[in-house]
């Protein structure tokens, strides 16, 4: 259930911090990311997306994932696809979401669903293409 990562590099990758689970079930707490450097991130710097991405697995409609208490701090990246996405379901949102001195530059902003109680502190992202919003946020407080 708890789990941590703290002076990490990661250049050129697909994703830099990942997490979905959509299909599995079960539940991810007390997760700490800190002292994050990335470089040319494809797509998301951070990500948190319980849509499964893989067609293959059912989605446990009776048992939805549980993500909450997740920490990211001092994370810094340059060249992402997107910032953060932060993505959870109707049925079930992400709970307590804390981002604190993250500064990423990347072509799309920042993207959250379905999130409560969701804390930012120090918190900069810089849109490089100007694909789309900034920031866009959708049933979640």
């Amino acid at each position: 259930r708890s789990s941590a990562a703290s002076d990490v590099y990661k250049r050129q990758q697909f994703q830099g911090l990942p997490y979905s689970a959509c299909g599995r079930g079960g539940v991810v707490e007390n997760v700490c990311y800190r002292e994050i450097t990335m470089h040319r991130i494809v797509d998301e710097a951070v990500t948190i997306d319980l849509h499964y991405p893989d067609p293959t697995v059912e989605a446990r409609l009776d048992a939805p994932p549980v993500f909450r208490d997740v920490r990211i701090f001092r994370v810094r990246c340059t060249g992402a696809g997107t910032a953060v996405r932060l993505r959870g379901l109707p049925e079930q949102s992400l709970e307590h979401i804390t981002l604190e001195n993250l500064r990423i530059s990347a072509g799309n902003g920042f993207s959250c669903e379905d999130v409560r109680n969701l804390q930012m502190r120090g918190v900069d992202i810089t849109c490089d293409t100007h694909e789309g919003p900034t920031c866009g946020v959708q049933t979640s407080s």
